[in-house]
């Protein structure tokens, strides 16, 4: 009951500070609970990174939210932090200007492919970037992502296109590419959520 209750509360906050409604509210914050394995009392957090990512970068919380619904549970099984999915929805989106629901599909598709997919790995590869750790164990999507972000503008055009074809897919590559162009308004952004 008590959960019920502090969830409540978290959703009317959020309706009253965004542009979300009681639903959508419920909705995101239930999803990020879930797929984060958090609890109940920890939902305004969610509710303030929302807040605070929506006051400062031209990102809205009605499209942080939406991809958040999309993309948190895949996220989290790629190692990508919820902070860290609100930094990428917000690169992407502030240079797309596409929905959130078609940022949060095509980072559920870049997390899942970089770590997975035979020709991501290979395009990695082909620019210096080890699956693995120095201990042996696999990176996850985020530490990937920040490699090849790191990179990116001392790559030549041609390995930026092998790379984005080869991480990204034919379907994902302008958001991949707004992703790199904007990596870091995407960490400023994490940063804001973090804090």
């Amino acid at each position: 009951l008590e959960e019920s209750y502090e969830l409540a509360n978290t959703t009317q906050m959020l309706v009253n500070i965004s542009d979300l409604n009681a639903k959508e509210s419920m909705d995101s914050i239930t999803a990020a609970l879930i797929s984060y394995n958090m609890e109940a009392s920890e939902s305004v957090r969610i509710a303030d990174k929302l807040n605070e990512v929506d006051n400062n970068f031209s990102v809205t919380s009605k499209i942080l939210s939406d991809g958040m619904l999309k993309a948190s549970a895949t996220a989290s099984t790629f190692g990508v932090s919820l902070d860290e999915l609100l930094g990428h929805i917000t690169a992407i989106s502030s240079s797309t200007r596409e929905s959130g629901a078609i940022v949060g599909n095509s980072l559920k598709s870049i997390y899942a492919r970089i770590t997975t997919n035979d020709s991501a790995i290979s395009a990695l590869d082909a620019i210096g970037i080890s699956m693995n750790r120095l201990d042996g164990t696999a990176k996850n999507s985020s530490e990937l992502i920040s490699e090849v972000a790191s990179k990116w503008d001392s790559l030549t055009e041609a390995q930026q296109r092998q790379t984005s074809v080869g991480v990204a897919g034919i379907y994902q590559l302008s958001r991949w590419n707004a992703l790199m162009l904007n990596y870091q308004m995407g960490l400023d952004a994490t940063e804001s959520s973090i804090n």
